[in-house]
């Protein structure tokens, strides 16, 4: 290879890189989905952290495992991106998906990676909204007798959608479980629906598209033990011609 050809090649990697880099940061803040509550319950910080954090709509608390935490949804979320972006904690700063990692290294094009953050997107909307709130309201909050609770963080979830995590009114702000944990929950009712023949249209519905939400989780996101059991769910449905 000539001098003028290897510079040429490596002028070529290095804008590669650059590419791949600046694609990554576009995706993640386009998708800001890991910030709703769809994969975590809540987000660990230092003390001196917590300390920054007074100054921002973000409340921290020390759970029961006396770790120092805030609540997901992140009330610090606008549209897609961190309001507070250069005081966010380092859980937030250290955090990678898979497909942004992907995204990074090469391995995947932005246009098919924002078209997988639209469908899981999609999926998260519909869960939420077609939430069987009689089966999940003890899941959300098992140790009081708040009936609400439920609605209360659907309600936050919705919010988050339309407009600034901090403009959301401080009565939605319940204690919050994640989309997938909500999902586990509810996964151990729909197997005793099962088993009981219990099961209804809009059962097979939510479960339906819980095992899509849970693959694309698996495959770009967070590995979860939710797809195996939602396929064990559908595995058992009768089969249809």
């Amino acid at each position: 290879m000539t001098s003028t050809g290897k510079h040429s090649s490596e002028k070529g990697t290095s804008n590669s890189a650059l590419l791949s880099a600046q694609q990554s940061a576009e995706l993640c803040q386009a998708c800001g989905i890991c910030c709703t509550g769809a994969f975590f319950s809540h987000v660990t910080v230092s003390s001196k952290e917590a300390e920054i954090l007074k100054s921002t709509a973000i409340e921290t608390h020390v759970n029961k495992k006396e770790k120092i935490v805030f609540d997901q949804p992140c009330f610090a979320l606008s549209g897609t991106s961190c309001s507070i972006y250069d005081k966010r904690p380092g859980s937030c700063r250290a955090f990678l998906c898979k497909l942004t990692r992907n995204v990074l290294t090469g391995e995947t094009e932005l246009d098919s990676a924002l078209g997988t953050v639209a469908e899981l997107k999609a999926l998260t909307a519909w869960l939420v909204a077609n939430a069987p709130l009689d089966m999940i309201k003890h899941e959300l909050n098992p140790s009081t007798n708040k009936p609400d609770s439920i609605d209360k963080t659907l309600t936050a979830w919705h919010n988050l959608k339309s407009k600034a995590g901090g403009n959301t009114a401080p009565e939605v702000r319940a204690r919050s479980l994640g989309l997938l944990q909500v999902l586990m929950g509810l996964y151990f009712r729909f197997e005793q629906k099962q088993n009981t023949a219990e099961l209804s249209e809009q059962d097979v519905d939510y479960i339906t598209n819980a095992f899509a939400f849970a693959k694309l989780c698996d495959r770009y996101f967070e590995k979860s033990r939710l797809l195996r059991k939602y396929a064990q769910l559908i595995q058992r449905l009768p089969q249809t011609d």
